[in-house]
This record gives structure tokens, sequence and C-alpha cells, in this order.
């Protein structure tokens, strides 16, 4: 697949190896792209390098990274100052570099997630997902898509979704992935089993990565559309949900207008501190909170799953 190349700007972050994990989430979060952490000659340095597109400078990215590293600079006075810089660069594929740091990598139980120019022998009882990130986000290696991917196998296991064989294939589950990205949560839905997956974005380049990842993991029955939520008439037992918390609130009414009636939502791509405002909003739609999961490394991010209650 061939994705055409735009305008890019370089912007660079030089700040203390404590906070580069904070910043790194955060920038993820707010480009939905992977960034490049370089080490520098001082070991308590580390360079940040995300490149930012004619999209993002269009929408203030760099200064909205610019002040929230002026408030972790006021939050950790006594570590050095973390300092900004930004350079245009033109045509630059920063996916053929992302390939570098692009291991495979278990997840949860059974999950491992390849990269398509990686070679993996998956063991007996392991679900590999191939993914080609291109200019979409979604890798696995991003604690909220880890997050969901566990959450799903707990869900599985929950529902006896797990058992193949064992009479339950009537009753396995149909799938939405809102905001699929590179298609990585609906390739996982599909391999535990699911029964249809639905994967929805409203940007095209991530279509066109989801349809190409679909046809590396043999999902040609897989449906990628750009169709807006609103527009879409079914309803699903599990909605998958990896997104920020403004769109996350935004959509809850439509969350709870497409979940059966014993359905159940997984949300993601929300930052501690945004979990009682997002569960309120969630709950004053009928639904119930099932599970709360904070990454283990971290407890910055946190995986939310509700039940339908009404």
């Amino acid at each position: 697949m061939k994705i055409k190349n735009q305008n890019w700007a370089e912007f660079t972050i030089t700040i203390h190896r404590e906070l580069a994990d904070v910043l790194s989430e955060y920038i993820v979060s707010r480009l939905g792209r992977g960034i490049f952490v370089k080490d520098t000659e001082d070991a308590e340095i580390v360079r940040l390098v995300a490149y930012l597109s004619d999209e993002d400078l269009e929408s203030n990215a760099a200064d909205e990274i610019t002040r929230f590293v002026s408030r972790l600079n006021a939050m950790n006075a006594g570590l050095p100052m973390g300092v900004c810089s930004q350079k245009e660069i033109k045509d630059e594929d920063w996916g053929q570099s992302w390939k570098l740091g692009f291991k495979p990598v278990h997840i949860g139980k059974r999950f491992v997630i390849r990269p398509s120019w990686e070679t993996y022998k998956a063991r007996p009882g392991e679900l590999v997902i191939e993914i080609d990130p291109g200019q979409a986000f979604g890798t696995g290696t991003h604690q909220t898509t880890a997050m969901v991917l566990e959450a799903m196998e707990t869900l599985w296991e929950k529902k006896g979704w797990d058992k193949k064989g064992q009479g339950v294939q009537d009753v396995l589950p149909d799938v939405i992935d809102v905001g699929t990205g590179t298609g990585i949560l609906g390739i996982g839905a599909r391999l535990l089993g699911a029964k249809k997956v639905l994967c929805v974005d409203i940007d095209p380049v991530a279509v066109e990565v989801a349809r190409e990842n679909m046809k590396k993991n043999g999902l040609g029955d897989v449906l990628v559309t750009n169709a807006k939520l609103e527009n879409i008439n079914d309803k699903f037992d599990v909605i998958l949900a990896n997104l920020d918390k403004k769109t996350l609130m935004t959509l809850s009414s439509l969350f709870k207008l497409h979940l059966k009636t014993s359905g159940v939502i997984i949300l993601s791509g929300i930052l501690a501190e945004q979990k009682n405002e997002i569960v309120k909003t969630f709950e004053a739609e009928g639904l119930a909170v099932e599970m709360v999961m904070t990454d283990l490394k971290e407890t910055e991010w946190v995986c939310i799953g509700l039940s339908n209650r009404t």
C-alpha cells in the first residue's frame, strides 16, 4: 500500500527521563500515531520526536504539546525543564523509521501483535495479529490498545464465548470497533470468534490501512467503512472504542442506541483523572460499570467496561 506523502514538521522535546512516559502517552493520544524516544549523552535526559502533519499544525497540536510540557515543568520544578523545538521537513515517511522499534509483543493470555515485516512462530492457542501501522493509530504497544485487548479476553471468558465447539456458536457476539485506526481491535475480536465485526473510522487513511490489515490477517469478512455511527442501523453485543475523552462523551448516547439489551461497551483512551467524568456520562445513559482496568506499568490510563442496564 502506498500512502501519498505530505509535508511534515519534526517536533522535538528534550526532557527528563522521569517525565518521558507521561509526555509520550499524551502526544500519542493527541496525534494518534507513534513517536520516537531517543537517548542522549546524559542518561537522565531523553529526546521525544513527533512528526506533525499539515492537519496537526492547523489544529494547533504543537501549541497544545508545548503547553502540556510547560505544565509538566511547573509540576516538577526539581527536574531540568523540558525544551521544545520544531523544524520543517519534506516528504518524510515516519512510518519507515517507526518500524525499527516495533517488534512482536505479547498481550494478555493469548494475543501476539506481529508487525508485517517481522516473523513469528505462533505457539498453540496464541492469536497472532499482523499489523502494518501505516499512518493510523493502533499497534498494540500503546497501553490503551493493549488494555482493550485484555478486556476483550476477560469479557469472552465471562460470557463463555471462548468455548468454541461447546454449543456457544449461536450466541457469539456482533462487534463494532468505533475509531478503528489500524483495525487491531476489530481483528482481535474476530480472532476471538466474534460472529460479525464492523470497523468504522471517519479518517479515510485509517480506513485504507485497516482494510489492508484485514487482508493481511485473512479476514475478508470484516467490513471496514468510513460511515458515521449515526448512519448505522444495527445494534451490537460489544462496542469497542479507544478514543479521546471528548469524542467518547459526545458519542455516549449513540453508543447506548447501538447497544443490544445485554450488550457491553469497552472504552479506553481515558486518562485516570478523566475516569469519573466518563463514568458519570455513561451512567446517565443507563449503563453500569462492569470493570475498570488500570495499566500495570503506569497509572495514567484506564479502560472501562460498561453494561446495558435499561
